[in-house]
């Protein structure tokens, strides 16, 4: 967000759900209380000063979380999100098993993880291209998260 802050902007201005997923992208489940709160709350306050956002979800940086660690979040004002389809886009698989695995795993309410960065050349802007109008032919929608909590 402090190095590409006009991508965050864009997100929040064409209607997409910004989620808080700490700072520094730390593994929540090695930190206390009071240093997953510094990492929720310096992402809050970058999102506060440049555009006005309050995050509503957080998702744990690589899905590791306690139950503590989750009501720990919950009681800051945050619904814990994580993720029903693994994409595996982080470890650069290729674009026909991100498309494979979407496809087949996929379901009414389902939650498919990507990432907007990953080292090297991402797969995920050439699998969304293929997968985005497949999953409209086959009858799906797609919504925010809060939408489909909703």
């Amino acid at each position: 967000m402090e190095r590409f802050p006009e991508i965050v902007e864009r997100e929040i201005r064409e209607g997409h759900e910004v989620a808080n997923h700490t700072y520094s992208h730390k593994n929540i489940s090695n930190l206390n209380n009071a240093d997953i709160a510094a990492e929720i709350e310096r992402c809050e306050e970058i999102l506060l000063s440049e555009n006005e956002y309050m995050p509503k979800l957080f998702r744990p940086v690589e899905g590791y979380a306690s139950r503590e660690n989750c009501e720990f979040i919950e009681s800051l004002g945050y619904d814990v999100i994580l993720w029903s389809v693994d994409t595996r886009d982080w470890a650069h698989s290729p674009v026909d098993n991100i498309v494979n695995n979407v496809v087949n795993n996929s379901a009414d309410g389902s939650i498919v993880l990507f990432h907007d960065f990953v080292s090297g050349e991402s797969p995920t802007p050439a699998a969304l291209k293929l997968l985005i109008p497949r999953l409209k032919e086959l009858g799906y929608s797609f919504v925010t998260v809060s939408e489909l909590l909703g």
